[in-house]
């Protein structure tokens, strides 16, 4: 039986409010780690070719010419490291990780779009006053145990916009090494 929300979300509201929230964070986090690695973190969450293939940012150690973006070049080059951000209210009390199936506009959800190496997820409260912690999650490997394990997870259905998760135990992504790195946040 599939699990059903009672939050009503707005998907524009929603990426207004926490997507930005969750660049700001991941800037202000992982400029730090760029910087000592002498890499460029570049901010491509504004660029066509990247939201359609789900890639907030890149972490390079070499200069990116994104006036005349190779989308098909980066996405081959393994020493760019790709990076999708997310911002989850519900993780911290459910104890699960939504694996998108089905998108509010009735495609394919992210899970399956994205050409990210990573997922990281910033976890908050309900209201997202707060965010506590960041993981950091290996999408290719991901995507790997869930499909291997599908019928095993239960399906969240937000319906007023259409949105199908599964829900993904985090004690089993981390259990499985799927979560390469978490931080918690309070007081920062």
């Amino acid at each position: 039986m599939p699990f059903e929300t009672t939050r009503k979300p707005d998907f524009q509201e929603d990426i207004r409010r926490y997507g930005k929230l969750g660049e700001r964070m991941f800037t202000r986090i992982f400029s730090q780690y760029a910087r000592k690695r002498q890499m460029d973190l570049i901010d491509v969450s504004e660029i066509q070719e990247f939201q359609d293939v789900d890639i907030d940012f890149l972490i390079s150690p070499k200069i990116v010419d994104l006036e005349n973006v190779n989308l098909w070049r980066i996405l081959k080059d393994r020493d760019i490291r790709k990076f999708e951000v997310k911002v989850d209210t519900r993780a911290l009390t459910t104890g699960n990780l939504p694996f998108e199936i089905i998108s509010h506009n009735r495609l394919r959800g992210w899970s399956y779009l994205t050409k990210a190496d990573y997922i990281v997820f910033f976890l908050s409260d309900m209201e997202c006053t707060r965010i506590s912690s960041l993981m950091m999650v290996d999408m290719p490997k991901w995507k790997e145990m869930v499909e291997s394990r599908r019928a095993h997870y239960r399906i969240n259905h937000i319906y007023n916009e259409g949105i199908v998760d599964l829900l993904v135990p985090i004690q089993e992504m981390r259990n499985e090494h799927v979560i390469v790195h978490e931080r918690t946040l309070l007081g920062k």
